[in-house]
């Protein structure tokens, strides 16, 4: 969202995730330019970071379980 360079690490994971909650408002130029973006790094980082929700993406065959 931000494109920061740094290594994550939990705030900066976390800052990335309130950023993709405002992508429209920070960012108006971006998300006029790709429509669905922010959507779905919001579903992305919701998933992985916070655990919530369903898988971004369903990927027939696999499963976290193993």
């Amino acid at each position: 969202m931000t494109r920061t360079r740094a290594s994550a690490y939990e705030e900066l994971i976390e800052a990335e995730y309130l950023a993709a909650q405002r992508f429209e408002e920070l960012y108006p130029s971006r998300a006029a330019r790709a429509p669905g973006w922010g959507d779905g790094a919001r579903a992305t980082l919701r998933w992985a970071w916070r655990g919530e929700g369903p898988p971004p993406v369903e990927v027939q065959g696999w499963s976290a379980a193993g």
